[in-house]
C-alpha cells in the first residue's frame, strides 16, 4: 500500500492531540459561522430596531452585519487552520494558538459574562493545550529526512553530476 504525503511528510500519522485539536477546531469554526449568520441576519432583517449587546455597546444595522462578518472571518480562519493541521504544516500550531488567543480576549471583550462564554473560552483552552502539547509539537515540527547524496561507510564522496529532471524520473511516471 503506498504511503500518503502531507507537506512532504511521507507516511507521517497525526498524534491524537492533534486529531482531538483538528476537530475541535472544526467545532469552533462552525459556532463561529452560525454566530456570525445570526448577527448578521439580526442588522439585514430586524434592521435598527433590534440590538445585539456587545461590550457596553448596542450594536443594530449595519453594525451588526459588520459583526457577523468578522465572526465569519474567524469562523473561515478555524477551518483553514484545521485543513492545514491536517497536513502537518508547522505554522498551524503557532497560528492555532494565536487565535485561541484572540478568540478568548474578544469573548471576555463583550462582557457578558454568561455559561456560553464560559465554554467558548473552555474551548479555545482546550484547542490551544493540545496544540502546545509535545506530541503536537513533535509532529508539527518534525524534520523532513534528507536524501542520502551517497552510501555510508563506502567512503565515497557525492557525485558533482547534476540530478535527473523529475520528468526523467521512473519514480514518476508510474501511479
Amino acid at each position: 500500500m503506498a504511503s500518503h504525503s502531507f507537506a512532504g511528510k511521507t507516511g507521517a500519522k497525526e498524534p491524537y492531540s492533534v486529531q482531538a485539536a483538528r476537530v475541535l477546531l472544526y467545532l469552533e469554526c462552525a459556532l463561529l459561522l452560525l454566530s456570525g449568520l445570526f448577527a448578521a441576519a439580526i442588522g439585514v432583517l430586524l434592521g435598527s430596531g433590534n440590538s445585539i449587546p456587545f461590550a457596553n455597546l448596542e450594536v443594530s444595522g449595519a453594525g451588526a452585519v459588520i459583526l457577523g462578518i468578522f465572526y465569519g472571518a474567524l469562523g473561515l480562519a478555524a477551518l483553514w487552520i484545521a485543513i492545514e493541521l491536517h497536513r502537518l504544516v508547522p505554522w498551524t500550531r503557532t497560528a492555532g494558538v494565536v487565535l485561541q488567543a484572540g478568540l478568548i480576549v474578544l469573548f471576555l471583550a463583550r462582557g457578558n459574562f454568561s455559561p456560553s462564554t464560559g465554554l467558548s473560552v473552555a474551548l479555545c483552552l482546550a484547542v490551544a493545550g493540545l496544540l502546545l502539547t509535545q506530541s503536537a509539537g513533535a509532529a508539527l515540527t518534525a524534520e523532513r529526512p534528507a536524501p542520502k547524496a551517497a552510501s555510508s561507510g563506502s567512503g565515497a564522496t557525492p557525485s558533482a553530476a547534476p540530478s535527473p529532471t523529475p520528468s526523467a524520473s521512473p519514480s514518476t511516471s508510474r501511479h
